[in-house]
């Protein structure tokens, strides 16, 4: 049978890597197909799980084994193909935040339709930073890394973003990245005083660039561990916001740090 490929629902996850695949399909051959996991059909024949696997008895010439599903809807699908294949594949940080902000659009998604007999629909403030911290937790990433990726697919460049993809590049750094190219000449409000006292501070600092090399060290090493699993035990979660309140508070230094070197470096020039 010829199963259909919705390139919407392929592009979801990310292509399983060469090496992998080929291990994947030399299995299959040796071992015949394994019936425990069937290819995954919507009720119009479209592949919502096992696009690597159904290429690979493809190209062997091997029947697999399928199952047909129903769904009430297309977001239904969508968060199917997901989240079944969330815990089945290697993701980096970046992966598993552009995830989470798909799925977090799929939840506005289904938010805003009214149910029967209902004439109103929720709006896009309903969805909360809960909602937001639940999708996280599934995803295995925080509210401050999803946050961070957003910015990062917005005013990223396309090598950057593909760095950060393949794990290259982390997302502390890809974030930082975008934000110093953003703040071209950076600017303080007078009103905030913390932000004035900290930058005369650091004007002062003899040792500056070597001390904000060790703040964007620092920050990328807590990020590190905030983007792991270690934190998703119900006994560690409580520790999750007061890193998420370090990284931001480490962050804003790391920015009066640009601010200042850039003001020496004009001064230089």
């Amino acid at each position: 049978m010829e199963l259909k490929i919705n390139p919407e629902y392929k592009s979801l996850m990310p292509e399983l890597p060469e090496d992998d695949f080929e291990s994947l399909k030399n299995s299959i051959q040796k071992h015949g197909y394994w019936e425990e996991y069937p290819i995954i059909l919507n009720e119009n024949y479209e592949i919502l799980d096992g696009h690597t696997r159904y290429k690979a008895c493809k190209e062997l010439g091997i029947e697999p084994n399928i199952k047909v599903k129903h769904f009430e809807s297309k977001e239904d699908e969508m968060e199917f193909v997901i989240e079944t294949n969330l815990s089945r594949r290697h993701l980096t940080t970046m992966q598993k935040a552009e995830l989470a902000l798909k799925l977090i659009e799929i939840t506005k998604t289904k938010a805003g339709r009214p149910k029967e007999k209902e004439k109103f629909s929720f709006s896009e403030k309903e969805i909360s930073k809960d909602t937001w911290k639940e999708v996280g937790e599934k995803v295995g990433v925080s509210v401050l890394t999803i946050e961070k990726v957003k910015e990062i697919l917005e005013k990223g460049d396309e090598e950057l973003i593909e760095k950060c993809r393949k794990g290259e590049v982390s997302v502390a750094e890809a974030h930082r990245k975008v934000k110093e190219k953003e703040q071209k000449v950076p600017v303080v409000r007078d009103k905030d005083i913390f932000a004035s006292t900290i930058i005369e501070f650091l004007r002062k600092e003899e040792s500056l660039e070597e001390l904000s090399t060790k703040i964007k060290e620092v920050h990328s090493f807590l990020d590190r561990i905030l983007s792991s699993e270690i934190l998703q035990s119900k006994s560690l979660k409580v520790y999750v916001k007061e890193l998420e309140r370090v990284l931001d508070f480490l962050g804003r230094i790391g920015n009066y740090c640009f601010i200042v070197l850039s003001e020496k470096k004009e001064k230089e020039e």
